[in-house]
């Protein structure tokens, strides 16, 4: 082979003097050592033989269109975007019902009262991880609500020195009286569910904010 090569490039090498062109060059081919990514993916169109050299966890093929792949990251979306609507519409609902217990309390206050009730008294640092917000966030509503008479202060069985929120007898009665009102809300909302898609749901939820509790948020399950 070496000398069909050299004697095909004398041929060649003659005719270019006359012809004034530069005269072809012959490689033998090896197979390379592929060490630059970069250039291995410009070449991979041209010689498909440099794919099979490519390691395949670098180069693993994308998700056909059409793919179960593909109907995944469809299905994700589509929750994403259903779950964004019904969390604009929830704010839109606390926002209303804050303004029955007050007219000037915040959704976020309202959400403070919803946990006192359904959890009890705790601290100040305590009731700020479990809604998962700072504790200057949770002090400036705090305030508000001790103020208007809803929450008060009182001293910690376990540490004199430390203070435990708790709700007081006319915080009570308003929370009760709204939180009434947002239960009718979602009944007069999912009235003609059944009850098995009901249930369904119900579980699908409660899957998905178990999810969140592996990065670190507290559990909300009701008692």
């Amino acid at each position: 082979m070496l000398r069909c090569a050299a004697a095909h490039s004398s041929k060649y090498k003659g005719a270019a003097k006359h012809a004034g062109v530069r005269r072809p060059e012959f490689v033998i081919h090896q197979t390379p050592e592929v060490t630059d990514f970069h250039l291995m993916s410009l070449s991979r169109a041209a010689d498909s033989r440099l794919v099979a050299m490519s390691n395949p966890s670098d180069n693993a093929p994308l998700p056909a269109p059409g793919s179960a792949q593909d109907a995944v990251d469809g299905a994700v979306n589509s929750v994403e975007h259903q779950l964004s609507v019904l969390w604009r519409r929830a704010r839109a609902v606390s926002q209303q019902l804050s303004r029955q217990v007050h007219p000037d309390m915040e959704p976020a206050a309202y959400g403070l009262l919803a946990v006192l009730r359904r959890e009890g008294p705790m601290r100040l640092t305590d009731l700020a991880q479990f809604i998962g917000v700072g504790k200057p966030s949770v002090s400036r509503q705090i305030a508000f609500l001790e103020q208007i008479g809803l929450i008060a202060k009182e001293a910690d069985p376990k540490d004199g020195r430390a203070q435990i929120l708790t709700l007081t007898t006319e915080g009570e009665a308003k929370m009760h009286d709204v939180q009434d009102a947002r239960q009718q809300v979602f009944r007069e909302r999912l009235h003609e569910w059944p009850l098995a898609e009901l249930r369904d749901f119900a579980e699908a939820m409660a899957k998905l904010n178990a999810t969140y509790e592996r990065d670190g948020f507290p559990s909300d399950s009701p008692n």
